[in-house]
């Protein structure tokens, strides 16, 4: 009975393992003008022994024609569809639609007068074409062990980019450091005629308020002088008659009007945002502060988790997805909520 419950112990233990094993990472995405380089140093793609890469042009639309690597020795490749051969003049070469491009390690080959990189890495190009004309591709495929951070590069139109959420920066006065008498701080002329303005302008509205108090008190004071003008020459009967029909009405607590139940928003309070907002206002104060830079890596993974939140996904599978850091998302929630 002991080696029974000890061999069904060790039988859930190895399922256990099993299965979060089997569970892949998330696939790495970029945009289209990124990939090319057009607007950064390029794409280093890693190849981890016995997983393989898989590059998928599906959401660009595009169809791949060609495919050169550099250094054939450790790679294989192969897709799904046909490609244009080497120095084919045919325009509708490749027609089979190849959208996706599988790589994969092989023990290294020992080709005759082949040069190979020290750590093995070497570059692949890629020619596609779409209704948007050709375009070409290029990556940096390096050999690597253990287990994969991705398997997948999926390739997305640059109209999926986020829009870019523009902060403005509060104004800066400026303040010079020239110590004067009695330690006073000098305020450029600039700032001086700014705050003489607000002034002028502030005493001109106190003095237009004080006119119309004035002139709401002037009113008042005439009308209860005619109200009481009105009731001293009135009769006396009438004065008995509406003093006993017309009693007045006593002010309950409850008639009272409690302004701190009131549906308005109160002052100092604030609306939360949501994720995705929060993330898109922190994102600008990181920029504007120098955390993070315009365009970045970092830049577009907190854009492609903007649009994952806004499209309904959790936290947890945003940040997955789009492959930021949760430390930086973290801090970006904390600045967009302050």
């Amino acid at each position: 009975m002991k080696s029974l419950a000890i061999l069904l112990a060790t039988t859930l233990i190895i399922g256990s393992n099993a299965d979060t094993s089997v569970a892949l990472p998330a696939a790495r995405n970029v945009y289209s003008q990124e990939a090319q380089g057009s607007n950064s140093r390029g794409i280093d793609l890693k190849v981890w022994s016995g997983y393989g890469l898989t590059i998928n042009f599906i959401p660009t639309g595009e169809i791949i024609k060609q495919v050169w690597l550099g250094d054939p020795s450790r790679f294989a490749l192969t897709s799904n569809g046909s490609l244009c051969q080497r120095g084919a003049s045919d325009e509708n070469c490749g027609t089979g639609g190849a959208t996706v491009l599988f790589l994969r390690q092989i023990k290294p080959i020992n080709f005759p007068s082949l040069t190979s990189s020290q750590d093995g890495s070497t570059v692949i190009t890629l020619i596609t074409a779409s209704a948007e004309g050709q375009k070409h591709y290029q990556f940096k495929l390096t050999p690597a062990k253990g287990k994969p951070e991705y398997t997948a590069l999926i390739i997305r139109p640059d109209s999926d980019r986020p829009r870019t959420i523009l902060v403005e920066k509060p104004p800066v006065t400026q303040i010079s450091s020239r110590p004067t008498q009695n330690n006073q701080v000098v305020v450029s002329s600039e700032n001086r005629n700014r705050g003489a303005g607000e002034q002028r302008s502030r005493g001109a509205e106190e003095r237009r308020s004080r006119v119309s108090k004035q002139a709401v008190n002037n009113n008042l004071i005439n009308a209860s002088n005619s109200r009481v003008s009105a009731i001293s020459t009135s009769k006396p009967n009438e004065n008995l008659s509406q003093q006993t029909n017309n009693k007045p009405v006593e002010r309950t607590p409850e008639n009272k009007v409690n302004l701190s139940t009131t549906n308005s928003l109160q002052v100092g309070t604030s609306l939360k945002r949501n994720d995705a907002n929060a993330v898109a206002y922190g994102l600008g104060v990181a920029v504007s502060n120098g955390v993070i830079k315009h365009k970045s890596g970092e830049w577009r993974k907190a854009q492609d988790t903007i649009r994952l939140l806004r499209r309904g996904k959790t936290r947890f599978e945003a940040v997955k997805l789009s492959g930021l850091p949760q430390e930086l998302f973290d801090k970006l929630i904390q600045w967009g909520q302050n």
